[in-house]
């Protein structure tokens, strides 16, 4: 099956136009003056056991400046989720305080978006062709020297025999999301600046971050798509590594840290928690803490399933468990 970007921003938009679209204008009403954004994002890719890989993006307003927000992420977020054993207070009350918004996509492990029954040969074939066409129309658009660096970087990577269309798969995944999520930034304010700030992983980390060549390209064309103003907002995309950047980059990542951890684990059909190897008891509160206190009845929480059918991409909202004695039943398998 081949990739298709205006398939997947379109079987996003249909799903965030019927469920999502009324509580980010909310969120985006608290904030009318932000003009400079950051999206933090994380994610949980190949977990064992897990259905699902999940993508999870925090969308902070920098409407006080950067010290006002770190203050408030370490204040609320002091430790990784691996190293909390509950949710506090101030973390309850974190989004209904509407500091920050947070889309979170969920990716069944079984889709096959570049393989195909053709075989490796043509699949690989294809992976070629599209960063073939993206890198030209990189040089033919007058895109930023860099951005055309990582994509002849990431093109010249494709050549290689073990070239490697699962990891590719999920880097266009990432590219595509970010696309969406700085999308409905976009259209719905007067944003002037995007920084994105992306967790360190295999897709980030690949070809010294080629994937940003990807990512910029395909929010460009949401922009000319769907926006159509005249003035493009600047991206930043920050590199985890910068030095002098390790205390703010932790806090940044916390939450959609949380979210991709636990995420990862749940069953929507089954409504099930799937416990991580060697997890106790003890070790899954914290799963299900998160689930109670931030998923249901959560305006700033859009959490999405993904998927992949013959006729293009569907999406569908999980708006949550919506009692805790519910919660308490899930079986934790």
């Amino acid at each position: 099956m081949p990739f298709d970007l205006n398939a997947l921003l379109q079987g996003l938009q249909e799903c965030y136009s019927q469920s999502g679209v009324l509580d980010f204008d909310h969120f985006l009403g608290q904030h009318l003056n932000a003009s400079d954004w950051i999206i933090a994002s994380d994610y949980n890719i190949g977990a064992p056991g897990a259905k699902h890989d999940v993508f999870a993006f925090a969308c902070y307003p920098v409407e006080q400046g950067w010290s006002h927000l770190s203050a408030l992420l370490s204040e609320s977020f002091p430790a990784d989720f691996k190293n909390v054993s509950k949710i506090t207070r101030e973390q309850r009350r974190f989004f209904d305080e509407s500091h920050c918004f947070c889309f979170i996509f969920m990716v069944p492990r079984t889709r096959r978006i570049l393989r195909s029954s053709a075989g490796h040969k043509a699949d690989l074939a294809e992976a070629r062709d599209v960063l073939k066409l993206s890198l030209r129309a990189a040089k033919e658009g007058g895109y930023h020297p860099d951005q055309v660096a990582h994509l002849q970087r990431f093109h010249n990577e494709a050549q290689k025999k073990n070239f490697s269309l699962d990891l590719f798969e999920t880097i266009l995944l990432l590219s595509g999301f970010h696309a969406f999520v700085s999308g409905k930034i976009a259209l719905r304010t007067k944003v002037r600046q995007l920084g994105w700030f992306p967790d360190r992983d295999n897709m980030t980390t690949f070809c010294a971050s080629a994937w940003s060549g990807l990512a910029f390209m395909m929010f460009e064309t949401y922009w000319r798509n769907q926006i159509r103003r005249q003035v493009m907002p600047t991206v930043h995309i920050v590199d985890h590594q910068v030095k002098g950047l390790h205390g703010i980059y932790d806090p940044l990542i916390r939450v959609p840290d949380f979210f991709a951890a636990v995420f990862s684990r749940l069953d929507p059909e089954g409504s099930r928690l799937i416990r991580p190897d060697g997890a106790r008891n003890k070790a899954i509160a914290r799963y299900l803490h998160v689930l109670v206190n931030w998923l249901p009845r959560n305006r700033s929480l859009w959490l999405c399933r993904v998927h992949w059918t013959e006729a293009g991409v569907r999406a569908g909202r999980i708006v949550g468990f919506r009692t805790k004695r519910r919660l308490r039943t899930l079986d934790l398998t």
